[in-house]
């Protein structure tokens, strides 16, 4: 009688061991199935800022120019409505400050909408900016100090921001 409750225990044990499991497991694939479900509907920009240097036909280097770069990282289509140098509380708004790169991407025309694994750029002359940021640093605009950020805005009216590494007074010294 002893033997044949020790089995009962046994299987009893091993039953709700199993249950537990199972339970489990069905919760974490809940989990992973609402995080695929909530997938697309994250919008996912990687914005880049660097510098670039074109090199023409005849092997000699053009202007210096910032270059600044955003992928739609995601599953869905993303429409940017600009792209603005933040520096504190200020915008500035990059649309006719455009430089033209013959054989780059043409000039941007906001809005503009990136399918997913597709960029687009938007380059910067250098020396333009560097007068900029002297006149607005002299114009007491913003201080030497403050960061230099790149903001892209979206139709959503969703603002995202990458660190450019640089303070003002950097950007006016370059």
């Amino acid at each position: 009688m002893n033997s044949s409750m020790d089995w009962n225990l046994f299987w009893t044990a091993f039953g709700a061991i199993g249950t537990t499991l199972g339970s489990l497991i069905t919760a974490i694939a809940v989990v992973f199935a609402v995080k695929q479900y909530r997938e697309p509907l994250v919008k996912r920009l990687k914005i880049g800022f660097t510098f670039a240097f074109p090199v023409y036909s005849d092997n000699h280097l053009g202007v210096d120019l910032f270059c600044i770069s955003v992928s739609n990282t995601g599953v869905r289509p993303i429409v940017v409505s600009n792209i603005y140098l933040n520096v504190g509380k200020k915008n500035l708004i990059l649309n006719d400050a455009q430089f033209f790169v013959p054989g780059a991407m043409p000039l941007l025309s906001f809005p503009v909408e990136i399918q997913p694994e597709q960029k687009i750029q938007m380059y910067l002359q250098v020396s333009k900016f560097t007068q900029i940021f002297k006149e607005m640093l002299n114009g007491n605009e913003f201080e030497k100090s403050e960061k230099v950020k790149v903001a892209v805005t979206d139709l959503t009216d969703d603002w995202h921001y990458h660190s450019t590494g640089y303070t003002a007074g950097e950007i006016a010294t370059l």
